[in-house]
């Protein structure tokens, strides 16, 4: 579950294999699980329910669809007060100024360990990894808008053409100026 980049949960399925996997994966999964329990757990892999991929996928849709209703009946939600949002809405609106650690700490008043494990809780990765892909997606977007390349690259707060090369292709797999052509 995921609201502006923030993850606020998960809904998960689980115990169930895809029925044209379910022989060729059964050593291979056993195998696997032997590294860790002495127990014999094939009578278990036999019993787990096997469904068509079609089935997964419809059953992994109507997960989503709860997920959805969960937010939008505000069974889940975050207090716009909580220091998650407003950070997420700091970053978003200020890609072009000073986004390192230490400013962002003195901004909100927390420390180094707050931070990073806010980001690492709510984002899924080190803050540092969260803006870098954050300025990516809007110099991508200034890409796609016709701006020119170093443009973009000022205006999604890379200053250094060349790192913003390097990282842009490392995130996307593609140069900026090959986003530029298309």
């Amino acid at each position: 579950l995921e609201m502006n980049n923030i993850h606020l949960g998960y809904i998960m399925l689980g115990q169930i294999i895809d029925k044209s996997d379910k022989k060729s994966k059964r050593s291979e999964i056993l195998n696997y699980i032997s590294e860790f329990t002495d127990m014999n757990l094939s009578d278990y892999f036999d019993k787990l329910t096997a469904k068509r991929t079609d089935q997964i996928h419809a059953a992994t849709k109507i997960m989503e669809i709860c997920a959805y209703y969960l937010w939008v009946a505000k069974m889940i939600k975050i207090n716009d007060n909580h220091i998650i949002l407003r950070l997420n809405n700091y970053i978003n609106e200020n890609l072009q100024a000073d986004l390192s650690v230490d400013h962002l700490c003195d901004y909100f008043d927390i420390s180094r360990r707050q931070l990073y494990k806010i980001s690492n809780t709510y984002y899924g990765m080190g803050i540092a990894k969260f803006i870098r892909k954050k300025r990516v997606e809007k110099a991508e977007q200034l890409l796609k808008a016709g701006y020119s390349v170093a443009d973009a690259a000022t205006l999604a707060g890379f200053y250094d053409y060349n790192y913003f090369s390097k990282i842009f292709k490392a995130e996307t797999g593609l140069l900026p100026s090959k986003i530029k052509e298309k």
